[in-house]
């Protein structure tokens, strides 16, 4: 087994909250019961909900916060308190994806392993989509440095 490294990376980004959403894959994971992607479903979820909030519409109002990346998974902190908002464990990321939300925002959509009925997604924003990306990016290297530790 080889050992890899993937080095502790920080992002600066604004924290819209948390979503519940209803699980985009059902418990009997029916691909055929989907005409689109998670992405596609997990995006619409996020959409609506920023519809019917307005808590998650603009980074105007969010809280800014320091995103810290790792093989371990990552930490969200406030940086005006300096207080832990959450700690995910690698294996809980179910997917991590970034999108234009067609109102000069790119979004980070963080979604976690199901509780239940329901599905918790982190959302967070930037004014540059090279950020939301490289935040992507972050999390899909701490995967494959995982995965390649495990081989």
């Amino acid at each position: 087994m080889s050992c890899a490294y993937v080095q502790n990376t920080t992002h600066i980004i604004h924290y819209l909250g948390q979503v519940e959403i209803t699980p985009p894959i059902s418990p009997n994971n029916s691909e055929s019961e989907h005409e689109r992607c998670i992405e596609e479903l997990v995006i619409e979820q996020v959409e609506t909900s920023q519809l019917t909030e307005s808590k998650l519409v603009s980074s105007t109002e969010a809280k800014l916060v320091t995103v810290h990346v790792s093989e371990r998974g990552l930490k969200v902190i406030d940086n005006e308190s300096l207080k832990v908002i959450d700690r995910v464990a690698l294996h809980a990321i179910v997917s991590v994806t970034s999108y234009d939300d067609g109102f000069g925002h790119y979004n980070v959509v963080l979604l976690l392993q199901p509780v239940h009925s329901t599905q918790i997604c982190h959302v967070f924003q930037s004014v540059t989509g090279d950020l939301a990306d490289a935040l992507c990016n972050d999390l899909k290297n701490a995967f494959s440095a995982v995965e390649s530790a495990v081989e």
